[in-house]
């Protein structure tokens, strides 16, 4: 009886864990597609407004506790996180982002980022 019950605490805590992995996956997943939307957001408004529009936006060295990398390759965002990769495509773009503050510029219709 003793086994039986045992093995019944075992088999919950197994079932009980999977289903957490599931879900924090899940959750790094919206947080980290979310982020990428926003940012994605950034640089089309850049993009549509007048020369002259400049914007300082601040990127987190973590997203609620999981880490990323952040990059621009080629018009494409790139968020690199533990479970995936998330590409964003956005305009043309000059200059790197980067953790912490970030300046957006409209210069001449071109964006120019931290430039």
């Amino acid at each position: 009886m003793v086994m039986s019950a045992t093995v019944m605490v075992i088999v919950f805590m197994i079932v009980f864990s999977e289903l957490y992995q599931d879900n924090l996956t899940e959750k790094k997943q919206i947080i980290m597609e979310d982020f990428g939307y926003s940012l994605q957001n950034e640089f089309v408004m850049a993009s549509e407004s007048k020369p002259g529009y400049s914007r300082t936006f601040n990127l987190p060295y973590n997203l609620e506790g999981f880490d990323y990398e952040i990059y621009i390759l080629s018009s494409v965002l790139i968020i690199n996180y533990t479970d995936g990769v998330f590409p964003f495509k956005i305009p043309d773009t000059n200059g790197t982002i980067i953790k912490g503050d970030n300046e957006i510029q409209n210069i001449n219709h071109t964006i120019c980022l931290n430039c």
